[in-house]
């Protein structure tokens, strides 16, 4: 078995920005601690919280209303692309 089988493929259910904490908080499954995070094409620092929750510090926050892009890589594998429409 190779390690891009062993590497669970990441998966976003739920992503929420907030513009009062300036992050973004992903919710899904498959997440490491070496996960890295894509919001509207560019790489941001993640923070990871457990296999199922990353937390990305954003600053400047996107503004209100902005259309987000939000995928997620675990060492060669990418999640479908999340949309998010705003920021609350």
């Amino acid at each position: 078995m190779g390690q891009q089988e062993s590497v669970p493929a990441p998966m976003i259910t739920v992503a929420t920005a907030s513009a009062a904490t300036q992050q973004i908080s992903i919710d899904g499954g498959g997440f490491t601690s070496t996960s890295t995070v894509v919001v509207n094409g560019v790489s941001q620092p993640v923070t990871f919280v457990n296999e199922t929750k990353l937390s990305v510090p954003m600053t400047p926050m996107p503004t209100v209303g902005m259309p987000l892009t939000i995928k997620v890589h675990n060492d060669g594998r990418e999640s479908p692309a999340f949309q998010r429409n705003g920021v609350a």
